[in-house]
């Protein structure tokens, strides 16, 4: 990806790719597959190990946005596993559903960047009066990410994974009970290598029981001997409880090559309503921001709290053996009233600037 004046900009895909992919699309949205298809009948793809599993789901039965989304991996299928069974709730401050995946949309004119444009318009794409609603624009998604536009590699797979789709659509037309009788995330999985031209079958599908990838592995943060040698000298003010979070919010970062959402710390004293300390990063900081923001608060204040309140349980465990450590009680709750609030209006400020630059 090219890098002008700090700003991302769109990678480059060759137009004949482009042309594939548009051909393919279009396609697709003739076929309508969402008229007869939810987005838990699922498509699985796997051409080689657990890495390149991707489950392609088609949007659109719901009335609201249409198109196709193919999760991808481990992460996609960990993501997607949470929003299924209600696990996480996503309204909630800090909380972001961006899953490992790459999709079709297909939206009005209004909607579309500049660069979506520049690529219809060197197509030649022009829309009817009943295609005016569906125009289709294509984005990458990763944790922690902006949705951004798709990489030669992304399209071509997109390329695939969308003829696939296509095949998986007309079968499921045929046989609307396909999936009648089968568990939760059993999914069908199509035949590899890509079919050549003859009409898919029931039974070239090939059934898996997926199971629920595991979390990783939860890292402990960390501080030097010196600061938490520091941090043990202070006095505990026992009445005091403290709500941490740390997550991601919606102000975007602009920055090459990927723009990115904001990783948040965020430490409110409970009864007082008083920021302690806020830091500010991106994915992959989560430790590091953390142990800032708990080290600053306390050297700020003098003192430590009697409690540090916590709704992620995963925040838990990475602050769990520093707090122990330093003389502090980490305990999870359900919900972190103030905490949240704070976090709520700071991504509304933010959110209220527009894209960031750095």
């Amino acid at each position: 990806m090219k890098k002008e004046g700090g700003k991302p900009t769109a990678p480059t895909v060759r137009l004949e790719t482009w042309k594939s992919l548009l051909d393919v699309s279009l396609a697709f949205r003739e076929l309508a597959p969402w008229r007869w298809m939810g987005d838990s009948q699922m498509l699985g793809i796997q051409e080689g190990g657990n890495d390149t599993l991707r489950l392609a789901s088609v949007l659109g039965a719901a009335g609201e946005v249409f198109g196709l989304i193919v999760y991808r991996g481990q992460e996609g299928l960990r993501c997607l596993w949470r929003a299924l069974t209600r696990e996480v709730d996503y309204s909630s401050p800090g909380t972001l559903f961006v899953p490992d995946a790459i999709g079709l949309d297909f939206g009005p004119k209004e909607c579309l960047t500049k660069e979506d444009r520049t690529v219809l318009k060197n197509l030649k794409y022009r829309s009817t009066a009943q295609t005016s609603f569906f125009y289709p624009s294509y984005r990458s998604y990763l944790p922690g990410y902006y949705p951004w536009f798709v990489n030669q590699a992304e399209a071509e797979m997109l390329i695939a994974d969308l003829r696939r789709a296509i095949d998986f659509a007309r079968l499921l037309r045929k046989h609307p009970d396909l999936f009648e009788g089968r568990d939760f995330m059993e999914i069908p999985f199509y035949p590899e290598p890509l079919n050549g031209g003859n009409s898919l079958t029931p039974a070239a599908l090939r059934w898996e029981q997926l199971i629920r990838p595991p979390e990783k592995e939860i890292q402990p943060v960390e501080i030097d001997e010196v600061t938490l040698e520091r941090l043990k000298g202070f006095p505990v003010q026992n009445e005091e409880v403290w709500e941490f979070i740390v997550g991601f919010n919606c102000a975007t970062i602009w920055e090459a090559p990927r723009p990115y959402y904001t990783l948040t710390a965020l430490l409110v004293e409970k009864r007082s309503c008083y920021i302690t300390a806020v830091k500010a990063g991106k994915v992959g900081e989560s430790n590091s921001l953390a142990a800032e923001c708990l080290t600053e608060a306390i050297c700020k204040l003098g003192h430590k709290p009697g409690r540090i309140r916590v709704k992620n349980q995963d925040l838990g465990n990475a602050i769990g053996l520093l707090c122990g450590q330093a003389g502090m009680k980490v305990e999870c709750a359900t919900r972190l009233p103030v905490a949240e609030e704070v976090f709520h209006d700071l991504e509304k400020h933010l959110h209220g600037m527009g894209p960031l630059l750095t």
